[in-house]
């Protein structure tokens, strides 16, 4: 259906593009169109993948826009779009739960970038629209009839639940707008605009001006963020962007700094974790209304939450991760251990199975705060409850967190983890065989596939974090969004500049080529789920938790660093640690808010 008749039917007529006859159907935008505006300016009220039919010679991304999941040669359509995987374990274990806050924003020292794409894993794929008709048993998803599991592992996590959702922070009246007859004029002079009837003033005005784009991806993905620029440059030949790549861990620095200089960038690639501190200085620019607004419906839930504020909608998600377990499939075979564990407490238990059966330590733990989430996600707690404006970090299910974490190190399923670089060491044991677990996320992989013991990647396992002692799991949302910068000289360049570089189409080319994981549903094809480690991760994310916004993320999580790491070298006690760092942070940081605390005793 890829042709240029397909796309020219009058609204109305079966056959008409499905956005416009949707807006004849009173599902249009609702925004008001007033009988003085210009058809140009009609056509700025749409979306737009709407705006994009009436584009010269309507390109095949039009089609793409307009039919989701219809690429150029692809006549698979709909067909080939796909949604959040639901899980198919027959375990009463919880997915990651759901926020009534924002999505929260937080650097994070030992985050690393994401990898290229790994070389291919030997694996099953799995396929969430099989599971949509029914809920598996562990033979069928992950363990074989013997109680082996398979080279994908989809075991531990939820029970027939689909990608944790963040709450829904607003739903967008679509009912017919004011002036609706006008709207329908002007969308029936759409295709015929488009079928070459000769009025060039049909089409929207072309946008000039000049941006400057921040990058903050690695050596690795670059090259091919820069060739999608290029390729925007070529759909716009009225603007033109100064790419510029600049060091992810220097990045946030560097844009406060240049906002304070007057030479912010227009359009930044931020880590989520940055977007609330940006947001509470007024540096961002409101996409609502604009060509970039994300559709939430479009994105997965987890993702979009971490770009909306109120009301307000301040950048487009691009890229998204989460935390997961790995571990050594050959140690857990030479431990008897026939699939990976669904809860911390069995994690301790696997520990120290394979500390007893072999030379290698069961788990090793990293340090920073952003890995301690898990622990507290599990026991359904969180730093803060911005509801209730109370710090939670210090309550009771909050200590019974991190006491797991404790616990593992106490045991010795664990070994007691170095006050410096927590993290190169946790990588450096896993990839050398010399400790059988750890959590980490898809950054890692292509790292430990270059070892000679998980060459190939047959010796890797990929599993959902595990849940704590009431059954919820959760694992933090990571990734990057695009913003614009508040004080952007050229809005409009900008807008359709974050609209073409987050869309599935180039989504699904980053995914393809580098490994990373697409915030679009669209942009989750077959070839896109082929690839057994990006379909690991995709199922993780069915655990992943969007994070409550803090303007404070940074110091609070230096500080969640430091307690966690002295909890872990036996330095301190969950209780007392958590305690002190909670009446820290209400004395300096969040003033407004109550503490609840488990006392001394850690109970």
């Amino acid at each position: 259906m890829n042709s240029f008749s397909a796309l020219c039917p009058l609204p109305g007529v079966p056959g008409a593009p499905a956005p416009l006859a949707s807006l004849l159907r009173g599902a249009g935008p609702s925004r008001n169109v007033t009988a003085g505006q210009s058809f140009g300016k009609t056509l700025r009220q749409f979306s737009a993948s709407d705006r994009r039919i009436v584009s010269a010679g309507f390109r095949s991304a039009a089609v793409a826009a307009t039919f989701p999941g219809h690429r150029h040669g692809d006549e698979r359509g709909p067909r080939n779009r796909r949604e959040p995987p639901r899980s198919p374990y027959d375990e009463p274990v919880t997915a990651g739960r759901r926020h009534r806050a924002p999505p929260h924003r937080e650097g994070r020292s030992g985050r690393k970038t994401p990898p290229s794409a790994p070389p291919a894993v030997a694996a099953s794929t799995y396929r969430p629209e099989a599971v949509r008709g029914r809920i598996s048993t562990g033979a069928q998803w992950g363990e074989d009839a013997g109680g082996g599991v398979n080279d994908v592992d989809h075991t531990g996590a939820a029970d027939g639940a689909g990608v944790p959702a963040g709450p829904r922070r607003r739903r967008r009246a679509r009912g017919v707008p004011a002036g609706a007859a006008l709207l329908v004029a002007a969308v029936t002079l759409l295709p015929l605009a488009a079928c070459g009837t000769g009025d060039d003033d049909a089409g929207a005005e072309a946008v000039t001006g000049s941006i400057t784009f921040w990058d903050t991806s690695n050596e690795t993905e670059a090259p091919l963020f820069n060739q999608l620029v290029a390729a925007f440059e070529r759909e716009h030949p009225g603007i033109d962007v100064d790419y510029v790549n600049v060091p992810f861990f220097e990045a946030e620095r560097r844009y406060l700094d240049a906002v304070g200089a007057g030479t912010a960038p227009d359009v930044l690639r931020a880590d989520v974790g940055w977007t609330a501190n940006m947001v509470a200085g007024d540096l961002l620019a409101d996409l609502t209304g604009t060509p970039a607004e994300p559709d939430p419906g479009e994105f997965l839930e987890t993702a979009v939450e971490s770009v909306l504020f109120g009301d307000a909608v301040y950048g487009v998600p691009q890229v998204t991760d989460t935390l997961a377990l790995m571990y050594n499939r050959e140690l857990f075979e030479r431990a008897g251990l026939t699939r990976p564990p669904r809860y911390w407490s069995e994690v301790e238990e696997y520990g120290l199975a394979v500390a007893g059966a072999t030379d290698a330590e069961g788990i090793v733990l990293n340090t920073d705060g952003y890995f301690a989430l898990p622990f507290l996600y599990g026991e359904d707690t969180d730093l803060i409850d911005p509801d209730a404006r109370t710090i939670t970090v210090a309550g009771p299910a909050a200590v019974r967190g991190l006491s797991a974490a404790a616990s593992l190190v106490e045991s010795g399923a664990a070994p007691v983890p170095p006050g410096e670089d927590a993290y190169g060491a946790m990588q450096g044991a896993f990839k050398r065989g010399d400790a059988a677990m750890m959590i980490n996320g898809p950054w890692a992989v292509a790292d430990l596939l270059d070892s000679s013991v998980f060459a190939g990647g047959d010796n890797l396992g990929i599993a959902p974090v595990p849940a704590g002692s009431g059954g919820t799991a959760g694992s933090p949302t990571g990734g990057h969004n695009l913003v614009v910068s508040a004080g952007t000289r050229s809005p409009d360049a900008a807008h359709l500049f974050v609209s073409f570089m987050t869309a599935a189409e180039q989504q699904e080319k980053a995914a393809l080529e580098l490994g990373l994981l697409p915030t679009r549903k669209a942009a989750y094809s077959d070839a896109v789920l082929a690839d057994p480690v990006r379909n690991a991760f995709y199922f993780a994310h069915t655990k992943a938790v969007p994070r409550v916004p803090l303007p404070e993320g940074s110091r609070m999580f230096a500080d969640l660093q430091e307690v966690y790491t002295d909890v872990l070298r036996g330095g301190t006690t969950p209780a007392e640690g958590l305690a002190a760092t909670a009446l820290a942070w209400q004395e300096d940081l969040l003033t407004d808010h109550g503490v609840v605390t488990a006392g001394t005793d850690g109970g």
